[in-house]
């Protein structure tokens, strides 16, 4: 079994086979903390791994599909930036606001180093990017 959730747990609404054979549910997921309310509703429970296409639809990148073959839908859309097809999230232009630079990621934090040396005004990042690429090989 890959990593993820267990074997006998749908993947859409994240209950056993007992609690639902138990609760008599239905599959959906519900969102709210004094008014509930069902905010995605499917009409079968989702038991077995997700397929390549299901997999693919969801923009996981073909070498990391064997790790998410069991991970909730409601989880798949923020898997690691090194998992999705679309990569790292970067911001062309700093945001103050949420205190993220210029070519920094939105979703996991990373820094480009090439973008934030030539956004760099005094230069030290440029500097430091060129050595360390130099240094890579």
């Amino acid at each position: 079994m890959s990593a993820g959730m267990a074997e006998d747990t749908c993947l859409q609404c994240e209950q056993s086979r007992a609690e639902v054979k138990e609760n008599e549910t239905f599959c959906g997921i519900e969102d709210g903390y004094e008014h509930r309310e069902l905010v995605a509703e499917w009409p079968r429970h989702h038991w077995r791994d997700w397929s390549d296409r299901e997999l693919d639809q969801a923009g996981i990148k073909p070498e990391a599909r064997k790790k998410h073959r069991r991970t909730s839908i409601s989880s798949l859309p923020y898997v690691a930036c090194d998992d999705r097809i679309r990569g790292h999230n970067r911001l062309a232009k700093a945001s103050p606001e949420f205190d993220i630079k210029a070519g920094q990621c939105w979703d996991c934090g990373d820094a480009d180093p090439l973008t934030a040396a030539l956004n760099d005004p005094e230069g030290h990042a440029l500097v430091q990017a060129i050595h360390d690429r130099k240094a890579e090989g």
